[in-house]
């Protein structure tokens, strides 16, 4: 086990050392140092702001809140988070999602009292999603999407 742990230190190390030699990758060593996981394709994801991941039906969404200038964070697969809360009136008003994709706020089962609660917009077609901030977990700075006609203009 100790020889696991060794080689566990060692290939972090690397990483580490190869993310810093990078000058636009160098910015996440801290990052994962203070203990956020950022795996490559998070970093190639978070650098390109055109990038988009989710389903076809998902991705108007997923690039108008890129764009927006909305946190999108590359998850895995067909499924990214975004750090905002969903205006679900003002989503189906803007996009004119298929039936497949609707807002979901629910609470899942076995969750403590602590963790927080799920709010995202799905694909049931292709699996794909966007999870959001659900409304009563938001802060004062947590932006709304799509925005208020009267902010953006």
């Amino acid at each position: 086990m100790r020889q696991a742990r060794v080689q566990i230190v060692e290939a972090r190390r690397r990483r580490l050392a190869a993310l810093a030699a990078d000058p636009v990758r160098r910015k996440y060593v801290p990052l994962i140092e203070r203990g956020e996981a950022w795996s490559d394709e998070q970093i190639a994801y978070n650098e390109d702001p055109h990038s988009v991941v989710t389903c076809v039906h998902l991705q108007p969404i997923e690039r108008a809140m890129r764009e927006a200038g909305i946190e999108v964070r590359y998850v895995a697969g067909l499924h990214v988070g975004a750090k905002c809360c969903i205006d679900s009136v003002a989503l189906q008003h803007r996009f004119a999602p298929p039936e497949s994709v609707q807002y979901i706020e629910a609470v899942v089962d076995q969750r403590s009292y602590w963790d927080p609660l799920s709010a995202w917009i799905t694909c049931a077609a292709c699996r794909s999603c966007i999870d959001t901030v659900y409304r009563t977990d938001a802060m004062p700075q947590t932006p709304l999407f799509p925005a208020p006609a009267s902010a953006q203009a």
